[in-house]
């Protein structure tokens, strides 16, 4: 099912070992190791794990 949020500011994931899918709104993020995402955090978004293996992440929050 994956974690919803929505919160206000910005957010940056980067993805270190796994899959995610990251949806932000209407638009699919399919990401894997190596790949990054940046976006407003005011929009609804989604994030569950998409591989079969334990995804790791870091995340990086901005709330002006």
């Amino acid at each position: 099912k994956g974690v919803g949020y929505q919160h206000e500011g910005e957010e940056f994931s980067y993805v270190l070992s796994g899959s995610v899918e990251i949806q932000v709104g209407d638009h699919v993020n399919k990401l894997k190791a190596g790949d990054s995402l940046h976006f407003n955090s005011g929009i609804r978004h989604n994030l569950r794990n998409i591989g079969k293996t334990e995804a790791r992440l870091v995340v990086v929050i901005y709330n002006p």
